[in-house]
């Protein structure tokens, strides 16, 4: 794969899990689940600053972030059947963006 495609796979990917991330607490809350899925979606500001300026203390903090992710999906997935849907797609999401956040740590400084 060529760098820029992996970058750009990593981009979508974070636009994705925000996606997610704001329209899960929205579809439960209502109005007031914007403002919760805001709070919970800034934190990917991180890799998305790293990745636009290439800066890998950025991207690594983006994998570190990724735990807290992984961790909200998963408990979600085994507790809350009702959420369930929302939860796996952000479990899935979480994977992606760690992998892809990785790839483009991975990938020689100038391809970069």
């Amino acid at each position: 794969m060529r760098p820029n495609s992996v970058r750009m796979l990593t981009w979508f990917n974070l636009a994705l899990l925000a996606i997610v991330l704001t329209a899960w607490p929205a579809s439960v809350l209502q109005s007031k689940g914007i403002w919760l899925g805001l709070a919970l979606a800034a934190p990917l500001l991180l890799p998305a600053w790293g990745l636009a300026r290439d800066k890998p203390r950025g991207l690594q903090g983006g994998i570190l972030l990724q735990a807290l992710y992984l961790a909200i999906g998963l408990t979600e997935v085994i507790a809350n059947q009702a959420a369930r849907p929302w939860a796996a797609s952000t479990l899935l999401l979480s994977l992606f963006c760690c992998a892809g956040l990785l790839a483009v740590l991975r990938l020689p400084r100038k391809a970069r």
